[in-house]
């Protein structure tokens, strides 16, 4: 071939390349493809294992989607954006894994497993569907004890791989995990870990060791964590060696890898998870999901009995009694909404307070609080959170926003989130 020849082709391809680019820009500035609910029927079939599944139309109309729950958006169409926004994301990632995956052979499903964000109902369900529940039989799963379920189980196998290691039955499942908004995953993490006894021996004395002049008679219980201190301990400790309570998304569950069907979110955990539930044949278990009241009750009674099983440990002997522990688990019910700010813990001066007897005081409390108005104690709630967060430098909150900026951008969350940061002066 001659150098004319070469040119001329060199030419054409160019023209043919500028022509498509041209009909691209047409066809997308012609608003193809802009209705949601058209969406919603081209995305009613799951996406494949293929680590990329989706067109750029789909993703720059989605992202006008409102990621709510409205009469004409579908739950199809809410997870097809959703996972569009993530795909969006993942060019910026890298050493994506999925640290800890359950999966189900007989219901065809495959859960990814971030903590603090509905862990605890899914691996219940997991452990119930394989039967790995110590000998015992449960006809309802949710009556399985909560520190029961987190021991390493018998039967049911965690999985964990990166992008060259991916099981091969993986195409084959239904797949599925969830996510929740970075600042409120850390708070919960804090309560549920620190003012209760949880993760005393396991960070909570490595963050009071880092207290300048702390002696060991001071940092060795980890009981009096400050929830500054945590966040300075989680944003000065390398993702590697950090905790999977407060490891970033895609160290722990990269949707990159993992390909989920379903990005369930925690600020719409009943809808997705009714959603999931159809999907595996287990929609009878939904009832579980419709009564408040019977979930509050059953969430103060298990993390009682954590709790009271916790602090039977060695380690815990000299660091607490059960009134201390008593009077923690009453400020957690307050702080999420169950019992009211106004009313303090009764039985501060006892010696002993029975697992038995605080189960009684708190569902009584619960029951006559007044006013009766969910609303009030979700503002409850939140300002709890607010408050906490107030305390917080700004230089730790920066810090916050760089090591889980994926996270903000992959699932949609504001990094400068209104009310945590309507009094700061940041620019």
């Amino acid at each position: 071939m001659g150098r004319r020849t070469k040119r001329t082709a060199v030419v054409l391809i160019g023209a043919l390349l500028l022509l498509f680019c041209l009909v691209e820009l047409v066809l997308f500035s012609s608003g193809r493809g802009t209705d949601c609910s058209e969406v919603s029927r081209n995305e009613k079939s799951f996406p494949t294992h293929s680590p990329s599944y989706n067109g750029f139309h789909e993703r720059a109309h989605l992202n006008r989607c409102p990621d709510a729950l409205g009469k004409n958006v579908s739950r199809d169409a809410i997870y097809a954006r959703r996972r569009l926004r993530s795909d969006d994301v993942c060019f910026q990632s890298s050493r994506d894994q999925v640290y800890r995956m359950a999966e189900h052979d007989f219901t065809k499903t495959a859960f990814c497993i971030v903590p603090k964000v509905g862990c605890t109902y899914w691996l219940t369900l997991f452990r119930w569907l394989h039967n790995d529940t110590l000998g015992k039989h449960y006809t309802n799963p949710f009556d399985m004890p909560r520190y029961q379920v987190h021991y390493k189980p018998n039967i049911m196998k965690y999985h964990r791989f990166n992008m060259t290691s991916a099981p091969s039955f993986l195409s084959d499942r239904f797949r599925f995990m969830f996510v929740r908004e970075p600042y409120a995953r850390l708070w919960s993490a804090y309560v549920d870990k620190f003012i209760l006894p949880d993760y005393w021996n396991v960070d909570g004395w490595k963050i009071a060791k880092r207290r300048q002049g702390a002696t060991k008679s001071q940092w060795r219980c980890g009981n009096d964590v400050t929830f500054v201190e945590f966040l300075d301990f989680v944003t000065n400790t390398p993702v590697s060696k950090m905790n999977d309570h407060y490891m970033p998304y895609q160290q722990l569950c990269s949707p990159c890898l993992f390909r989920p069907h379903v990005i369930g979110k925690m600020e719409t955990f009943r809808q997705d998870t009714r959603y999931i539930l159809k999907q595996m044949n287990l929609s009878w278990l939904s009832q579980e999901l419709s009564d408040s009241d019977t979930h509050s009750r059953h969430e103060m009674h298990m993390l009682i009995d954590d709790a009271y099983h916790e602090i039977r440990y060695k380690f815990f002997h000299n660091c607490t009694n059960t009134t201390h522990i008593a009077s923690r688990l009453w400020t957690v019910f307050q702080i999420n909404g169950y019992l009211p700010k106004s009313v303090r813990f009764p039985w501060a001066g006892r010696g002993h307070v029975d697992s038995r007897a605080l189960k009684k005081l708190v569902i009584e409390t619960y029951e006559n609080r007044q006013p009766k108005n969910k609303f009030l104690y979700a503002a409850q709630k939140e300002q709890a959170m607010v408050d906490a967060y107030s305390a917080v430098p700004d230089s730790v909150m920066q810090k916050l926003r760089e090591l889980y900026e994926l996270d903000f951008k992959m699932f949609d969350y504001d990094p400068m989130l209104e009310i945590l940061y309507r009094k700061r002066n940041v620019g």
